[in-house]
């Protein structure tokens, strides 16, 4: 480094020392416990949104519920094994009477192995 025009080591001067750097801030204190007493009530729908996030977070109380299941859809199908069951030997294919037979009992030349019914239901 130079000071003026003259280089400092032909000065004899010396650069002064640097300042160390400031430490860090302390950390934030913890944050205060959620008051117990402000968990309690019959009105939760009432409670403000933080009051409600704290107090599930610290008690278990005014948590949102569980969102419900929703249902099964319904299963299709392959046959509709009710119809044209009175003349099934005439009025179905083979495919039909297999599935049918299997699956409900329904349109059986011989009885069924395992029925695919019995499997589902029990």
């Amino acid at each position: 480094s130079t000071c003026g025009s003259c280089a400092l080591s032909q000065l004899s001067c010396v650069a002064p020392p640097q300042k160390p750097p400031p430490p860090p801030p302390p950390p934030p204190p913890p944050p205060k416990p959620f008051p117990s007493d402000l968990c309690k009530g019959e009105d939760v729908e009432s409670w403000s949104a933080t009051r409600r996030a704290e107090c599930c977070r610290s008690s278990g109380v005014g948590c949102a519920p569980p969102p419900e299941a929703k249902p099964s859809p319904p299963v299709a199908l392959k046959f509709n094994c009710q119809e044209n069951a009175d003349r099934w030997m005439t009025a179905w294919s083979d495919e039909e009477k297999k599935w049918c037979c299997d699956t409900f009992d329904v349109g059986c030349v011989s009885p069924p192995r395992r029925r695919l019914a019995e499997r589902f239901l029990g």
